[in-house]
């Protein structure tokens, strides 16, 4: 089994699990329904639901993307998502290095994910939210 850490429907994971998920599973030359079950093994129960009930074949599979796709991996909620996190980090006054070098962590990984980079999905966790997770 490839190991990719579960998706919990955070725009801020979008990116990472997608990512990791395309290469090591989407791209192999192995049938839809094994591509299917690894999807749905990769996703957290409340994500899971978005496409639980779909057929384990090329179709059901096509679909399962486009729904992920559309409903977690949507730019503008992925985008906001980051922008969120930028805006609540915290003010740094005067010289602390334990806490410039949080804020400088936590905009640097936003930074770099930003790099690789309609509407809200019910089964991924709203832009406000996923900020504060």
């Amino acid at each position: 089994r490839i190991q990719i850490a579960e998706f919990n429907g955070s725009p801020l994971d979008w990116l990472r699990f997608w990512g990791l998920f395309v290469k090591n599973v989407d791209e192999r030359n192995i049938p839809s329904s094994d591509k299917m079950s690894y999807l749905l093994g990769y996703l957290v129960p409340k994500v899971r639901e978005c496409i639980a009930g779909l057929d384990y074949d090329d179709q059901g599979y096509k679909i399962a993307k486009e729904i992920l796709e559309r409903k977690c991996g949507d730019k503008s909620m992925v985008v906001n998502a980051y922008v969120s996190e930028i805006m609540d980090l915290p003010h740094t006054p005067g010289v602390n290095p334990r806490k410039v070098k949080e804020f400088y962590t936590t905009l640097s990984r936003t930074r770099s994910h930003g790099k690789t980079s309609q509407s809200e999905g019910t089964c991924c966790k709203n832009t406000r939210q996923a900020a504060k997770h």
